[in-house]
């Protein structure tokens, strides 16, 4: 194996393809919220749990790009049907406020904002456990340049014969004492 995984280094990954697993991708072809524990060295992992991680990271960036560029058809295909959006919003001296949204509601709003809306987030927590995976990150929302709310993102994905497929996401939304990111 330590032979195997020298020639995909050597080789940038072209061993890997030979022997049936794809090599990893390189670092700089992956978001920003790569898993801390992966690296390019080690491109050959045969339980695939490391691209799916990256796949996962990847679906969830590709989301916040469609909302970015108010893109309902992308947005609607990240979802799988009747998937639902939970929102707790936290607001200084109430009680918290959840508020269920269905994706098609979602959708909807995006499709009518007049403004770019930039959710971003950073140092992705992400677990995987066979076709079922969740991605938990924190994150700052602005509608143009102008800043919103911040939170925590918990997005539930399923693996489907087309990709990753966010079934739900339950968010946090607080608009004070954000960190600075």
């Amino acid at each position: 194996m330590k032979k195997l995984v020298m020639m995909c280094v050597a080789l940038g990954g072209m061993a890997c393809a030979v022997a049936g697993t794809p090599p990893r991708p390189a670092i700089e072809d992956v978001a920003d919220g790569m898993p801390a524990n992966s690296d390019s060295a080690g491109c050959c992992d045969a339980s695939g749990e490391e691209y799916d991680r990256i796949d996962v990271t990847r679906a969830v960036e590709s989301l916040f790009a469609a909302m970015r560029s108010r893109d309902t058809t992308a947005i609607r295909a990240a979802f799988a049907p009747n998937s639902q959006l939970v929102s707790i919003r936290t607001a200084l001296g109430s009680p918290p406020r959840v508020q269920v949204t269905p994706v098609s509601a979602f959708i909807t709003s995006i499709g009518r904002a007049t403004e770019a809306l930039d959710e971003k987030m950073w140092d992705p927590r992400v677990e995987v456990a066979g076709d079922m995976a969740s991605l938990w990150a924190p994150y700052d929302f602005r509608i143009g340049t102008t800043f919103s709310h911040c939170g925590h993102d918990a997005v539930h994905l399923a693996r489907t014969a087309e990709g990753w497929k966010v079934v739900g996401v339950t968010y946090t939304v607080i608009t004070a004492g954000c960190s600075a990111r």
